[in-house]
């Protein structure tokens, strides 16, 4: 009777460990990679117009404060913080500027004209490349008690024109005008988006 050889036993463990191997191996990756793909869709959803229009009441409120900052400004910086007017207030008060957005591609292909560099651009970009854990202005600035005790923004409103007339040669009365009139802005910013809030839930 014929005898199996060398050679044959050779093949036949070689093509029983291909075999193995394809056997064990995980050709199934579409469904893994259908994960990143549909949570990247999900973070990429396009914004409704509800969302358009609440990112527009909330720059049109940090650009009564700060007329001087272009309200494309106000929206890119409320976009890149998830909509919140107290990280931007105090970006503003921080800065005294906010970076222009990046400026879109036209439809021929070509980039817009350059706008003009900001100052101190280069501390802007090292600042968001490492962000620091950020706390409520309200909690960092002790004004708890005197937003409890604030009727009305208006009253900030006039509050903060009366102490603006009178202005100081004294630094240390001009610091304290400064702190002052910062905190009453953060008021005047909390009081106006709770009220935004209100009119949202009545809604």
């Amino acid at each position: 009777s014929p005898s199996i050889g060398i050679p044959q036993l050779a093949a036949c463990l070689l093509i029983g460990y291909l075999f193995f191997r394809w056997y064990n191996s995980s050709p199934p990756s579409t469904s893994s990679a259908a994960g990143p793909v549909s949570s990247s869709s999900a973070l990429r959803r396009p914004p409704t117009a509800q969302d358009l229009a609440r990112l527009q009441q909330r720059a049109e409120i940090v650009h009564g404060m700060f007329p001087q900052i272009s309200l494309s400004s106000i929206k890119w910086e409320l976009q890149k913080n998830g909509g919140s007017v107290e990280i931007t207030t105090e970006k503003i008060l921080a800065q005294g500027f906010l970076p222009e957005p990046p400026a879109p591609v036209n439809q021929d292909g070509s980039a817009p004209r350059s706008r003009a560099p900001t100052p101190a651009g280069g501390a802007a970009s090292s600042s968001s490349s490492s962000p620091k854990p950020y706390t409520d202005l309200i909690t960092r600035y002790n004004l708890a008690d005197k937003l409890a005790a604030l009727s009305s923004a208006d009253e900030v409103t006039a509050q903060g024109r009366g102490r603006a007339s009178a202005w100081s040669q004294d630094k240390q009365e001009r610091q304290a005008l400064l702190q002052k009139r910062r905190e009453e802005m953060i008021l005047k910013a909390r009081r106006k988006l709770e009220g935004q809030v209100e009119k949202e839930k009545a809604s």
